[in-house]
């Protein structure tokens, strides 16, 4: 990474600047672009069909979502950051109150089950609205789409079980 040094009268400041790719284009927006693209939702029907089969992300624990972020990031198909914001629990943090008033956006039911595709799209919404971070936009939205895939798979599965192999 190339830096470029700048200096003021009153302090000194170090700024950063992005490398281009050859079309000019700063490598961040690439890989974003790549992240975001078609690839990031052309699960394996492997992958889909066992978490599909195995779980229900439309009323799952924090638990079996944590576990089925490990699988999602284990084949690549999440990032790390969406890996660690899939497993976050913030009881595990005692008394917090920012966390804990604030972490989750939907109710769960006496079981601690959501519909984890609903808790994403509002955390993203929520990221872009309250918080105006696009880092966290961009990573639930992502969760988001993955987990409405699961689901949707689900649906295909028990709609037409003899289809799927």
């Amino acid at each position: 990474m190339k830096v470029e040094n700048s200096y003021s009268s009153i302090f000194y400041e170090k700024t950063l600047s992005s490398p281009k790719t050859k079309e000019g284009q700063n490598k961040f927006s690439s890989v974003l672009e790549k992240t975001l693209g078609e690839n990031r939702l052309d699960m394996t029907s492997k992958v889909l069909d066992e978490l599909a089969q195995k779980y229900d992300v439309r009323n799952a624990t924090l638990d079996e979502i944590g576990e089925i972020g490990v699988k999602l990031f284990n084949v690549g198909i999440i990032s790390m950051t969406e890996f660690c914001g899939m497993g976050f629990d913030p009881d595990h943090f005692g008394e917090c109150p920012m966390l804990q008033h604030t972490f989750f956006t939907t109710s769960a039911d006496s079981n601690g089950r959501r519909d984890w595709v609903t808790e994403y799209e509002k955390r993203a919404e929520r990221s872009l609205k309250e918080y105006n971070s696009i880092e966290n936009y961009i990573s639930d939205t992502g969760v988001a789409k993955v987990l409405k895939e699961i689901s949707d798979y689900a649906k295909d599965l028990k709609t037409s079980p003899n289809d799927k192999n």
